[in-house]
């Protein structure tokens, strides 16, 4: 693990160690965004898919905007 984690001081070889900690130090309330944005919305928009018709609606449009910021 790299002494300091300024990006011009991590390596590639960080990378995987400091995404391991991610979990452990996120907000909850960042939890349940990334629920919904790695679970939620790509299983509604394949089902969607399925039946010919893929789209995401409005609240999963501002439920990406909010994990994005």
């Amino acid at each position: 693990m790299p002494s300091s984690l300024a990006p011009s001081s991590i390596t590639q070889k960080d990378i995987p160690k400091i995404l391991s900690r991610y979990a452990d130090v996120v907000p909850s309330a960042l939890k349940d965004l990334d629920v919904t944005r790695y679970e939620t919305i790509p299983v509604a928009v394949e089902k969607r898919k399925s039946n010919g018709d893929a789209y995401l609606s409005k609240s999963e449009v501002e439920s990406l905007v909010q994990w994005k910021m």
